[in-house]
């Protein structure tokens, strides 16, 4: 997908992407700290 966006496009989707666990964040070092029941990440490269 990240190839079929142009470069403005794709870093505004790549910012707004980072900020989407930034309201759930409890830590307060720069990690992530969230609660949650169940967490499957899944990632491809390319």
């Amino acid at each position: 997908m990240a190839g079929a966006l142009d470069e403005d496009t794709r870093r505004s989707f790549a910012a707004e992407l980072a900020g989407v666990p930034v309201p759930f964040n409890r830590s307060g070092d720069g990690t992530l700290l969230a609660a949650g029941d169940y967490l499957e990440a899944v990632g491809t490269r390319r």
